[in-house]
């Protein structure tokens, strides 16, 4: 992991790394974070405060070992994560702007969507939100309905509406 950061902070802009954020042995991503960037780890007050106050909030116990999702790399930028223990953290290794993420894929997906993805934009100068519109369609083929909708795009000038088709297929249920 260590080779692969600092590999990844000398050639990438930015770096996504999802998962080894938890309490367990095997949890090792702000340890090699923090190596790879030559810095400490450190207790974060905030951190904890916060996950203490998720525990209370549950009527739960912190076990000791949470106490190890607290300990960040000196120089990381806590990301929010409101759902879970383990907070994302962002920082830089190398010329890349790295951003850790909890592995559960529900917690994930909200960091991306709300703090991971408006800084990348924020940082190209691009919006710094997308609105993402789901239209179903049933009963008409994939080529049909691309037909209709040729010529949608172009009725924004600004380029800020973009068009994607996803088929999805009956799934056979199991007896």
């Amino acid at each position: 992991m260590l080779a692969a950061f600092q590999h990844a902070g000398e050639r990438a802009d930015a770096v996504i790394v999802n998962g080894g954020l938890g309490p367990t042995v095997d949890d090792l991503s702000q340890e090699i974070a923090a190596r790879a960037a030559g810095v400490e780890l450190v207790l974060s007050e905030e951190w904890l405060t916060t996950m203490e106050a998720f525990f209370a909030r549950r009527s739960r116990v912190m076990s000791p070992n949470n106490r190890k999702q607290a300990m960040l790399p000196s120089t990381a930028e806590i990301l929010d994560n409101p759902i879970g223990t383990a907070c994302g953290f962002a920082m830089d290794i190398g010329k890349a702007r790295f951003f850790f993420t909890p592995g559960v894929p529900r917690e994930l997906r909200r960091m991306l969507e709300e703090q991971i993805i408006p800084r990348l934009l924020a940082k190209n100068g691009a919006q710094t939100s997308i609105k993402l519109k789901r239209f179903h369609s049933y009963g008409l083929g994939e080529s049909h309905v691309d037909s209709m909708l040729q010529g949608v795009e172009d009725l924004v000038a600004d380029g800020s509406v973009k068009l994607g088709s996803a088929p999805i297929t009956r799934r056979s249920r199991p007896n």
